[in-house]
C-alpha cells in the first residue's frame, strides 16, 4: 500500500511538471530525475527514432554514474531487434540480466555502459514506435513494480511530445505562408521593428504579380497558385539569405540586410532577368539605404516604385481588359 501511494504521488508530480512546464527539455529532464531517484536507478533516459537511426535525447544520471548521452547518438535502430515483437505489441521490455542477450548487437552497446539490467517502454506517434523511455540498473526487488509506473508515464510523455509538436506547427502556420513557404504578413509586421533597430544597411524589394485575377479567372486558381510558387522559387534562388515575405495574395516583400548597394542592386537585376525569362509578369520596386533606422520611409518608397512599375505595365499592355490598379498606402507599420 505504501509503495502504491508513493508511486501515485510520483506519477502526479511528473504529470504536473509535464503539464505546466513550457520548456519541453526542462520538463523531461525533471521527470527523468524524479523517476530515476524514486526507482534508485543509475540512469533514466529517452531515445527518439529519426528514420533508421535513434538518438539519446534526454538523460538523468545518479551521482557518480558517467553520462552516456553524448556517445549514444545516431544508433542503428536494428539493435532493438531482439525486442521487436514486444515493442510492436506496445509492451515494456524487462531485462533482468544483460547476459541473456550476449551475442546480440544491443549487448555491444549496453555492456560498455556497465548495465546489468534495465526496463524500457516504447513511445509512439500515430501508432508507430518513435522512441523509448527507460531506466538502467534499478534494484532487482523493484523491477517487477516498475512496469506499471513506466506504462502510465509513457502515455503522458507521448501526449506532451504531441502537444509541443502541435504548438510548433501552429506557431509555424501563424508566421508562414503555406503556399510558398515564405514568411507571412504577421511575421512581416513583427520583424519590422527588429530590422529597423539593427542599424545596418538594408534593401527592400516590393513585388506584385500583374494580372493574377485574370489568370485565376481564365485558367483557374490552381494555375495561379503555380505561377505564384514559381515566382517565390525565383526570389528564393536569388535572395535566399534575405527575409522573404508573402504579404498578400499577389504581393511579396524582400528585406535584405547588411549588403552593399552594389550587391543589392545586382541581386535585383538578377531577379528581374530571371522573372522575365520565365515570362512571369511581376511589377517590382526597390530601395536601399545605409542604415535601417528609417525603415518605414524605405518601405514606402519601394512600394511606390513598385506601383509606378505596375502602371507602366498596364499602360504598355495591349489588353484593355487589364484595369490599372491605383496605388494605395501599403505601409502596415503605421
Amino acid at each position: 500500500m505504501r509503495y502504491a501511494l508513493d508511486t501515485q504521488q510520483v506519477v502526479l508530480d511528473c504529470i504536473r511538471i509535464l503539464y505546466k512546464e513550457q520548456d519541453l527539455d526542462k520538463a523531461l529532464n525533471q521527470v527523468l530525475q524524479i523517476i530515476g531517484q524514486y526507482l534508485s536507478a543509475d540512469r533514466a533516459y529517452i531515445f527518439k527514432i529519426r528514420g533508421d537511426k535513434m538518438d539519446n535525447t534526454h538523460e538523468w544520471c545518479r551521482e557518480g554514474v558517467v553520462p552516456q548521452i553524448d556517445s549514444l547518438q545516431g544508433l542503428d535502430v536494428s539493435i532493438v531487434i531482439p525486442w521487436e515483437n514486444e515493442l510492436q505489441n506496445h509492451q515494456c521490455i524487462i531485462m533482468k540480466d544483460i547476459e541473456e542477450i550476449r551475442g546480440e548487437k544491443v549487448y555491444d552497446v549496453l555492456s560498455p555502459q556497465d548495465i546489468q539490467n534495465m526496463v524500457i517502454a516504447p513511445l509512439e506517434e500515430n501508432g508507430q514506435i518513435n522512441g523509448y523511455f527507460g531506466v538502467d540498473n534499478p534494484p532487482h526487488e523493484k523491477i517487477r513494480n516498475i512496469v506499471s509506473l513506466l506504462e502510465t508515464l509513457r502515455y503522458f510523455i507521448m501526449i506532451t511530445f504531441q502537444r509541443h509538436m502541435d504548438e510548433r506547427r501552429l506557431q509555424h502556420l501563424s508566421l508562414h505562408d503555406t503556399l510558398t513557404g515564405f514568411y507571412n504578413r504577421n511575421k512581416y509586421i513583427l520583424d519590422i521593428p527588429e530590422i529597423a533597430n539593427a542599424g545596418g544597411s538594408v534593401g527592400v524589394v516590393f513585388l506584385d504579380f500583374n494580372g493574377l485575377k485574370e489568370i485565376n479567372d481564365f485558367y483557374g486558381h490552381s494555375y495561379g497558385d503555380q505561377a505564384l510558387k514559381k515566382c517565390a522559387e525565383k526570389m528564393r534562388a536569388v535572395f535566399g539569405n534575405a527575409n522573404l515575405y508573402r504579404t498578400g495574395g499577389d504581393e511579396f516583400v524582400i528585406i535584405a540586410s547588411d549588403q552593399s548597394e552594389t550587391a543589392f542592386l545586382s541581386l535585383v537585376d538578377t531577379l528581374r532577368a530571371s522573372l522575365t525569362e520565365e515570362q512571369l509578369p511581376v511589377a517590382m520596386g526597390y530601395q536601399w539605404q545605409e542604415t535601417s533606422s528609417d525603415l518605414k520611409t524605405l518601405i514606402t518608397l519601394a512600394d511606390q516604385h513598385m506601383y509606378e512599375d505596375k502602371r507602366r505595365f498596364y499602360k504598355d499592355s495591349v489588353s484593355s481588359e487589364n484595369p490599372t490598379r491605383r496605388p494605395r498606402n501599403s505601409s502596415c507599420i503605421e
